[in-house]
């Protein structure tokens, strides 16, 4: 048995690492209002990032769930940040790349992913410390410009949400595809 779960949003990673044109221009705005009024020091992730991250992961749900009363939200946040925990400490034996961004002497972004396909990376990950305006435009487009000779950046799909699904609409998709759960019968 199966039926359709989602659909994750495609998005080109030349598009993203440039934020140019004028469909962009608002992300490249807050990209480049973050470089020019904060110093950060961008740089790959490393295992003893562990703990940071996790706080400043911690801090985001936080933040997040003081701004929706939805129950499955709160679930799901909680859900990420076990899926976190795990995915960081099993990180030596995981084919991830990830980045982070220093400011203020702490890590205030995290991202991570890992390929699909040999033309197409998905990153699973985005956290930010949104007290640092443009951090998160920033992070992306840090991240798609390391992701090079990937073609196209999987941001997975919008858990049904819709300021999510206008988020990842705001990347402009080159495609969606639809991903399904799949039950053994017994």
């Amino acid at each position: 048995r199966f039926f359709q779960k989602s659909v994750d949003y495609v998005v080109r990673r030349d598009a993203v690492a440039a934020y140019r044109g004028d469909s962009f221009k608002d992300k490249r705005h807050l990209r480049n209002f973050f470089a020019k009024n904060f110093n950060s020091e961008w740089r790959d992730y490393r295992p003893d990032d562990r703990d940071e991250v996790l706080r400043l992961s911690s801090s985001w749900a936080c933040a997040r769930r003081q701004n929706s009363a939805d129950p499955i939200y709160a679930a799901m946040l909680d859900d990420s940040q076990r899926v976190l925990e795990a995915l960081l400490e099993d990180w030596g034996s995981l084919r991830m790349r990830g980045r982070v961004v220093v400011c203020e002497g702490r890590i205030r972004g995290f991202t991570c992913g890992f390929e699909i396909a040999p033309e197409t990376f998905c990153v699973n990950f985005e956290i930010a410390d949104l007290a640092f305006k443009g951090i998160a435009q920033a992070l992306f487009s840090d991240f798609a410009r390391t992701l090079a000779p990937y073609q196209e950046i999987n941001i997975m799909d919008d858990s049904g949400f819709e300021n999510l699904r206008r988020t990842k609409e705001s990347f402009h998709p080159v495609r969606r595809v639809t991903s399904y759960t799949v039950l053994r019968s017994s």
